[in-house]
């Protein structure tokens, strides 16, 4: 062999070696941790073992102290649980505008470097939709300009909301008329049109490229015999023509003429209940003195709470108790324990000579309604009425909510109720209910309350729901949403529904309404922001349904976000209702 041909080898083996070393170490860096810990607020009980950008998702993983800790990433909807090993990841699809992420608990917070990112630039999105959802830094193309998303937002037209769109290339000038072309060929006959199919029909049959309007927008039928509810997943249909913005409204119209009578209420049927005392009987004695008592059946409410009447006394000088709810029997004997009733008390036995006719008007209950009227102003509530029926009353569970003068209205618009009092909690204050939460239905069901948020505790503050275990729970967040999710019984999330942010801003007031039409849900905001009009925020469809079992449910019970605020007029009603029935009704554009 030539020296040469040995120099040769020679220098090709040792490039083998470097090589092999040069990608050992290149391994190992790609491997290492580069997380780097920017700050710790209390005592969140994270390790975090990787923070990093790779092909284009973030990734997160590490471990907790404990199993089943809820982890959250900082000002977005995105979060998890620890495992039984402890362990948690995140794979977001998710870019920060500083590299910088924070991961919150119930305990603290801990911020984190994210390494392998870099500055995030502008991402085209296309001819700008209404239907569509923008993040930061998004570019949409609107009127020949292209513009640059400020903020997240959706079904904001650029150039009318400067909060949320920047121009970022305007549109140029028209150039001028070129000489006519020649003629061209005939091309070859196109695609099928589309055909206009009016209004969509759930049983309707459609043919490839029919149009159908649908919640104001334009779809068209997209090959197969598919026919779902158009804005669903594989219903069939795409998007032709998004639906526009809602203008302003328009001038109060000419009342119109009576519409026909609604449905039977709590009291169709109602019946008169009176009970006549004398020398002939109906005298109960006890200890020495007499009660004539005219109650309802148990389960029946009294028509008012001032129902009651002494209908004659006979000139007998004693005491008429007031219309009340006997919830134990104890130290009230003879009363009846769990009824609403009225009654006349004399001391003395004697007095049963006399004739004395007690009457109550009682019927059958609603669903429940918490008015919270009970009152005095800063007084601590003993427990919650329902004003519908009186039975399923709010116990107490821990604090005192008290009664506050600081109300929406003086009167509610719906029904001309007086409203006087709301009902304030603190963050130590909660209120169960021994009865399923009335969404807990696969018909259809409203959910109707005015709230007026304080300071949360943890960022986020749940107003209805104990906690995430088969159960709805309804939160308000700080920066400005009314959130609605349930876990199944078996543990499954469920998100049926977000508010736009800042829509229900702290320390207003706000009307929130939660309709259910089956599978459906719609969420609907009045208050100041809103011009006084009740405007439909969003609406999603629970496309797996499978509602939670409880039998209770709370206010302000949940161990990790109580929270501090007003409420008022909670109610629920068993049917889908429109705009015009609900209790801020009179605003609705």
């Amino acid at each position: 062999m030539s020296l040469a041909l040995i120099r040769r080898f020679a220098l090709l083996l040792i490039f083998a070696v470097l090589g092999a070393a040069i990608s050992e170490a290149q391994a190992a860096q790609d491997n290492a941790s580069s997380t780097t810990i920017v700050g710790v607020t209390g005592t969140p009980g994270l390790t975090i073992n990787t923070a990093r950008i790779a092909g284009g998702r973030l990734l997160i993983n590490g471990t907790a102290t404990v199993v089943d800790r809820l982890i959250k990433v900082k000002f977005t909807n995105f979060q998890t649980r620890s495992d039984a090993q402890k362990k948690f990841s995140f794979v977001l699809d998710y870019r920060t505008p500083d590299c910088r992420i924070t991961l919150t608990t119930v305990t603290g917070e801990i911020g984190i470097w994210i390494s392998d990112c870099g500055p995030r630039g502008v991402e085209p999105r296309g001819v700008w939709s209404g239907s569509e959802w923008y993040e930061k830094d998004e570019i949409a193309l609107y009127g020949g300009s292209n513009w640059r998303a400020l903020r997240t937002n959706r079904n904001k037209r650029p150039g009318l909301n400067p909060a949320d769109w920047q121009l970022f290339a305007a549109k140029g000038d028209t150039g001028a008329q070129g000489q006519r072309g020649l003629q061209g060929e005939q091309g070859e006959a196109g695609p099928a049109g589309v055909t206009p199919a009016g209004e969509w029909q759930g049983e309707g049959s459609y043919e490839t490229n029919d149009l159908v309007n649908f919640g104001g927008s334009t779809w068209r039928k997209l090959p197969g015999d598919t026919n779902n509810r158009p804005d669903t997943e594989d219903s069939g249909w795409e998007l032709f023509a998004a639906g526009g913005q809602q203008g302003d409204p328009g001038p109060t119209g000419p009342e119109g003429p009576a519409g026909p009578a609604g449905a039977a209420g709590a009291f169709a049927g109602a019946r008169i209940v009176r009970q006549t005392c004398n020398d002939g009987g109906g005298w109960i004695p006890s200890g020495g003195s007499v009660y004539c008592i005219a109650a309802c059946a148990e389960g029946e409410i009294p028509y008012s709470e001032g129902a009651g009447f002494l209908v004659d006394s006979s000139g007998v000088g004693s005491s008429m108790g007031a219309v009340a709810v006997q919830s134990s029997p104890a130290g009230s004997d003879p009363l009846p324990a769990n009824k609403w009733f009225t009654y006349y008390y004399a001391a003395n036995e004697a007095v049963s000579e006399q004739s004395v006719t007690m009457q109550l008007v009682c019927g059958n209950a609603g669903p429940p309604y918490y008015r919270f009227e009970t009152g005095p102003d800063g007084g601590t509530a003993t427990s919650i009425f329902d004003s519908a029926d009186g039975n399923r009353r709010g116990v107490i569970s821990s604090g005192g909510p008290a009664y506050s003068a600081d109300v929406p209205f003086a009167s509610v618009p719906q029904t001309g109720a007086p409203d006087n009092f709301s009902m304030a909690f603190t963050a130590s204050d909660s209120v169960g209910f021994d009865y399923a939460f009335p969404l807990n239905t696969s018909g259809d069901a409203t959910l109707e309350f005015w709230v007026n948020p304080g300071a949360p505790t943890y960022g986020e503050w749940s107003i209805f729901g104990t906690s995430d275990a088969n159960q709805y729970v309804v939160r308000w967040l700080a920066d400005g949403q009314i959130c609605i999710d349930y876990r199944s019984p078996t543990a499954a999330l469920h998100q049926v529904g977000c508010t736009q942010t800042a829509s229900v801003p702290q320390g207003v007031w706000s009307f929130v309404a939660v309709v259910k039409t089956a599978n459906v849900y719609s969420l609907y905001v009045n208050n100041a922001g809103t011009s006084g009009a009740t405007v439909l925020t969003v609406e999603i469809t629970d496309l797996t349904p499978d509602l939670p079992t409880s039998t209770e449910w709370a206010i302000n019970a949940s161990p990790d976000y109580p929270g501090a605020g007003l409420l008022d007029e909670v109610r629920f009603t068993d049917q889908a209702l429109a705009p015009s029935q609900f209790l801020v009704a009179g605003s609705e554009p």
